[in-house]
């Protein structure tokens, strides 16, 4: 729905929909990208009635009066056939097509269904709040169309049953799908005004380290922090042993590191050639919490914007508890075997979210080695286990590739797994209109070329992490990222760029000998071989559409031997409703802008099934159309 959403909002009039990546794309190997528009290949696990069914919604989706009165519509047959009838009515079609059933029982037909077409699970309990019933809860000076799925806060007791709910969901894919995923939102499991207090206090967190890194390099030596602390805080005369022991702390030796056991020191300060300790911006993260602001800012020459964000005690508290809630569900991810993605939210919700995911993923993880934070026995679950939590990334957000460089390279220096989930975006409207409203740059790329370069440039980023891992010297930490787009050139992107370093990689093994001589034999030679196969990038590249769209993408993924997955909705009718009005509103900017080109695949694959029906096997364009 991200991906969908930005790429009409940002299209400009009879521009092209896919024309950034073209040229790039043929430059690549081809035998890794499957034909998308051979139908019958695509639809083969199909049943005649899905694809009849899927055929007739995508079409009525194309109709916009149809989808702009929908909810007027759904209230009128509920008073003319009762809310029995209309669910009746919903489960053979809409519902049917998108959402893969109510409950855990409900959902494993279209799961195993999907298992057999080489095609895993995301799976998300989507019944929504009815926004009607807590309009005094919302923000108001933020206005958005029904793109994302938004929760409303409803108390500490609502937090509570959401965090059940979200249980549910993981124990469902560890019950149905036990390769799969399950999806969670950081503002059903918190008060949204904290997450946007703690994400103003982490960025102005961020612009006290601009403010001491003097001469703009990334960062700070010991005279810059000495400098800067003077500059912006009272220091008297009996607090410089306090400041002195800051320093000790935030620019420990290398030989006082390892004294005190703590990482080697690539992990904290290091040297540069000028012989000085310098801190950059991932450690200084580490080294500054939000409690230590109301002692720091007690000490500031002038209240600014960092005393105002400080957190009171019943704030701290209230973010504890959601804290608290996050990880529950990430210690329950991690022992049923269930990889947990995070979804991103709007830009003011935003670093709170990333600063709770990254300290997750230092937590849970693990890739076998102990924390830089502290001991611990190696974590013995095999690496294909041990990427539990995924970060969000928008791309069409400016900032995006940056957060992105900075997570990986924690990742790295920390020594823990990194899962990335990469989206365009679903805010585009509201980010824009708050910006706008409130006097600060638009924080979204200025077009659609320009997003699909942020998004090509993050799995760039990603693919260069993971080919530095696959060097038998670099195999700490190991990334995965999953690719969620509808964007077809997209996809053939990352198979290509996918297929070409896998090539690089196959000819460098040729010249250490045939055969994988190089892994040597026996037991050593099997384990190393088990590594290698786990660092393959196939392996750790994910694709993912939505249920009920994309099919082309997904089946021929799937069954082409990729990391395939289905975003499944699921949960009651009634309170699926929201849901199901979204994707009628998406497809139906989908079918007028892409011309109707599933629809086109659909019809010409029952056409080619009506022909052999009747003794018709002569080849036509529409099966492949």
């Amino acid at each position: 729905s991200e991906d969908i959403a930005t790429m009409f909002a940002l299209r400009r009039p009879h521009q092209r929909l896919f024309s950034s990546t073209t040229s790039r794309v043929r430059s690549l190997p081809k035998d890794s990208i499957p034909d998308f528009t051979n139908g019958q290949a695509v639809y083969e696990h199909k049943s005649t009635a899905e694809l009849m069914r899927a055929l007739a919604v995508l079409r009525l989706c194309g109709v916009k009066s149809l989808v702009d009165n929908a909810p007027q519509l759904m209230n009128f047959g509920e008073k003319i056939i009762g809310k029995r009838g209309l669910a009746l009515i919903l489960q053979t079609t809409f519902f049917g097509h998108f959402c893969a059933g109510e409950d855990q029982g409900g959902i494993r037909p279209t799961v195993a269904a999907l298992e057999t077409a080489g095609i895993g699970s995301i799976l998300d309990y989507a019944a929504e709040a009815d926004e009607a019933s807590f309009s005094a809860a919302v923000d108001p000076d933020v206005s958005d169309r029904p793109v994302a799925r938004e929760y409303h806060y409803v108390g500490e007791e609502g937090c509570d049953r959401h965090v059940g709910v979200f249980k549910e969901c993981i124990e469902s894919v560890h019950a149905v799908s036990p390769t799969g995923f399950a999806a969670i939102k950081v503002t059903a499991l918190g008060p949204p005004e904290l997450l946007k207090r703690v994400s103003s206090a982490l960025v102005e967190v961020r612009r006290l380290f601009e403010e001491f890194d003097q001469d703009h390099d990334g960062t700070l030596t010991v005279e810059e922090f000495k400098e800067g602390y003077q500059r912006f805080f009272v220091l008297d005369d009996t607090e410089h042993e306090d400041l002195e022991q800051l320093l000790k702390a935030s620019f420990p030796t290398p030989h006082a590191a390892f004294e005190a056991g703590a990482a080697p020191v690539s992990t904290a300060t290091f040297e540069c050639g000028d012989g000085q300790r310098r801190v950059d911006y991932v450690e200084w993260c580490n080294l500054l919490k939000l409690e230590h602001l109301t002692k720091l800012t007690g000490k500031c020459r002038h209240q600014g914007p960092l005393s105002k964000a400080v957190l009171t005690e019943r704030e701290l508290e209230a973010y504890h508890n959601l804290l608290a809630r996050v990880d529950s569900l990430a210690a329950l991810a991690a022992r049923k075997g269930v990889r947990l993605m995070v979804d991103a939210e709007q830009t003011y919700f935003q670093p709170a979210i990333d600063h709770i995911v990254y300290s997750l993923q230092q937590k849970y993880n693990s890739n076998g080695s102990p924390s830089p934070s502290g001991g611990g026995d190696p974590d013995p679950a095999p690496p294909q286990q041990r990427c539990t939590i995924f970060s969000t990334y928008q791309c069409y957000l400016v900032d995006a590739n940056q957060r992105l460089q900075t997570d990986l390279s924690r990742a790295q220096r920390f020594n823990y797994n990194f899962g990335a989930k990469l989206v365009r975006g679903a805010y585009l409207v509201s980010e824009r209109e708050r910006a706008a409203a409130m006097g600060y740059a638009d924080p979204v790329q200025p077009t659609l070329e320009a997003t699909h370069a942020s998004y090509h440039r993050a799995v760039d980023l990603c693919l260069d992490a993971m080919v530095r891992e696959q060097s038998a010297e670099s195999r700490g930490s190991r990334t995965e990222f999953m690719v969620a787009s509808h964007n077809q050139e997209t996809v053939e992107y990352v198979l290509g760029r996918v297929g070409q370093l896998e090539e690089g990689r196959g000819r460098a093994r040729g010249e250490q000998g045939d055969g994988g001589d190089h892994l040597g034999g026996g037991e050593e030679g099997d384990k190393a071989a088990q590594l290698d196969d786990a660092f393959s990038l196939k392996k750790r590249v994910y694709f993912g559409q939505l249920l009920g769209m994309s099919d082309h993408l997904t089946f021929l993924l799937g069954g082409g031997g990729w990391q395939a997955y289905k975003y499944v909705p699921f949960g009651p009718v009634h309170e699926v409703m929201p849901y199901l009005l979204r994707r009628a509103q998406e497809n139906s900017a989908l079918l007028g802008a892409a011309q109707g080109a599933e629809v086109g695949m659909l019809r010409g694959e029952l056409r080619r099934r009506l022909l052999a029906a009747v003794g018709f096997t002569h080849k036509t364009d529409a099966s492949a159309k």
